[in-house]
C-alpha cells in the first residue's frame, strides 16, 4: 500500500550494525542464487545476482566512509555508538562479504556462459557443486553468527568445517581434468575456484570472531 524511502547518508537511519546486516543479507542471497542459476540453467536468476552486486558495493562504500569519518572524529565512538576496534572488525568482515558477493557474480557469469554455449554439466559434478556450495553457505552462517553473538564454540566449529570443504574442492578439481569439453572445463574451473575463495573468506570471518572474543575476554 505504500513505499518507504530511507536517506542512506543519514547515520541515524543506517547504523553500522544495519549496514553489516544488509551486506550479509545480500551476499548470502547471491551465494544461494548463483549456484542455483548454474545448476538450473536459469539466466534470469544469474542476471539478478549480477545486478545485486552493485547494492553490496554501495553499502560497503558507505560503511567505509563511516569508518574513516569515525577515525578522524575524536567523538566518533560516541556518535557511532561502537568502539573503533569493533568498527574496524565489522568493516573487515564486511570486506570479506563484499568479496563473497564478487565470487557469486563470477559463478553467475559462468552460468550465463554455459547457457549461451549450450553446455551441460555432468550429473556427478552437479551433485558436487550442490553439496559443496551448501557446505560453504553453512560455514559462512556459522562464522558470521560467531562474530555477531560472540561465541568461541561457533567460531571453532566454523573453522573445523573448512577442511572437509577443501577435500570436496580437490575432488571437483580432479573431476574437471576428466572433462573432454575445454569450454565446460574452463567455466566450471572458475566456479570451483570461486567456491574455494568463498570458503577462505568465511574462514577469515571465523578467525576475526575468535580474535574479537579473545580481546573481549
Amino acid at each position: 500500500d505504500f513505499v518507504l524511502i530511507h536517506m542512506l547518508r543519514d547515520r541515524q537511519v543506517l547504523s553500522v550494525g544495519q549496514l553489516l546486516h544488509y551486506i550479509q543479507e545480500n551476499a548470502e542471497g547471491m551465494l544461494k542464487d548463483a549456484p542455483q542459476a548454474l545448476l538450473e540453467k536459469d539466466g534470469e536468476k544469474a542476471g539478478g545476482v549480477i545486478q545485486r552486486d552493485e547494492r553490496v558495493d554501495r553499502f560497503f562504500l558507505f560503511l567505509s566512509r563511516q569508518l574513516y569519518a569515525s577515525f578522524r572524529n575524536p567523538l566518533g565512538e560516541v556518535e557511532q555508538q561502537i568502539s573503533r576496534v569493533d568498527f574496524f572488525n565489522t568493516h573487515t568482515i564486511a570486506r570479506q562479504l563484499e568479496r563473497v558477493a564478487d565470487h557469486a557474480v563470477k559463478i553467475a557469469h559462468a552460468a550465463q556462459s554455459l547457457i549461451e554455449e549450450g553446455l551441460e554439466i555432468p550429473e556427478g559434478l552437479q551433485q558436487f557443486i550442490r553439496e559443496t556450495t551448501e557446505s560453504v553457505r553453512q560455514l559462512l552462517t556459522h562464522a558470521i553468527r560467531a562474530f555477531k553473538e560472540p561465541n568461541e564454540h561457533d567460531a571453532h566449529q566454523a573453522l573445523a568445517m573448512a577442511l572437509p570443504i577443501e577435500v570436496q574442492i580437490e575432488k571437483m578439481d580432479r573431476e574437471l581434468l576428466n572433462l573432454k569439453e575445454p569450454h565446460l572445463a574452463f567455466h566450471l574451473g572458475i566456479v570451483v575456484d570461486s567456491i574455494g575463495r568463498v570458503k577462505d573468506y568465511a574462514a577469515n570471518i571465523a578467525e576475526i570472531a575468535l580474535n574479537a572474543e579473545a580481546l573481549q575476554q
